[in-house]
């Protein structure tokens, strides 16, 4: 599996620069946007599993950007985190938009690396799920085919040009 992507949004830079040196160890990379449209510009450019938002920023704040990720990128797993809770708001965030988590500001790097480490295995085991279906179904059609037309999944042999030898 390609290497995972986290995405941090935080209107904090120095927040952002903290977490970026204090995750540089983790199995996955890790991009910084300063707010909702950058963040946006950020998921159209790069192929990302997780964002973690914060839910205060100016302009577009956490849950408007969460709803428009959830639109665009509904495969993207998304943490938001906040350092004023509101029961409304972490409702909101979960039956509206499906957040996988909810941290609380500050945050302990534990917990936080914790979170992100499990919802990064969430998108393996979701991806891995996906794939096993389609390799069976692939599978299963080729021998059908094989069956109805011998031969179909077997290439001719070809000539020393590399050409196909086909029966005429």
């Amino acid at each position: 599996m390609k290497q995972q992507t986290l995405l941090l949004v935080d209107d904090e830079p120095s927040f952002l620069h903290g977490m970026q040196r204090a995750l540089r160890q983790e199995p996955y990379s890790v991009l910084v946007a300063e707010n909702g449209p950058q963040a946006l510009a950020v998921l159209d450019e790069q192929t990302v599993q997780v964002v973690v938002s914060d839910y205060r920023m100016p302009g577009m704040d956490g849950l408007v950007l969460m709803k428009q990720i959830k639109k665009s990128h509904p495969r993207v797993l998304l943490i938001m985190l906040t350092a004023y809770p509101d029961v409304e708001i972490i409702l909101e965030a979960i039956n509206e938009v499906g957040m996988f988590k909810f941290l609380l500001k500050p945050i302990r790097l534990a917990l936080f690396k914790r979170a992100v480490a499990v919802a990064m295995k969430r998108v393996e085991a979701r991806e891995t799920d996906l794939l096993v279906p389609a390799a069976n179904i692939r599978e299963m059609l080729l021998s059908e085919l094989e069956r109805d037309y011998p031969g179909i999944t077997t290439l001719p042999p070809r000539d020393e040009e590399g050409y196909f030898i086909l029966d005429a």
